[in-house]
């Protein structure tokens, strides 16, 4: 059975054992190779289920979608980047009730 993406994604204490977000673990993580991990891909893999729920996408969807957004567009190849603009603007489209 695939596992949810609540159940891959890493839970994250500071020092202190507080809490870290994800989203504030990812901007540490920034330019270390985080986002190329396997626990990523496996987040992305379980993210693909249609019944995630929004706050699970929110947590953790979102702040990978960040990063890699990011990196596509500083990356030399901005086929990358456009692939995933048009991606976002079909969306949009498609949820946009007044396209």
């Amino acid at each position: 059975m695939k596992k949810k993406l609540g159940e891959v994604a890493p839970k994250i204490s500071d020092e202190f054992g507080n809490r870290v977000s994800f989203a504030e673990y990812m901007s540490d993580q920034s330019g270390m190779g985080e986002l190329y991990s396997p626990t990523i891909k496996e987040m992305l893999d379980a993210s693909l289920d249609p019944h995630t729920p929004w706050d699970e996408v929110d947590d953790y969807l979102v702040p990978i979608a960040h990063h890699v957004i990011s990196e596509a567009a500083e990356h030399e190849d901005k086929r990358i980047y456009i692939r995933l603009v048009l991606a976002i603007r079909e969306a949009w489209e498609d949820l946009n009730p007044n396209v």
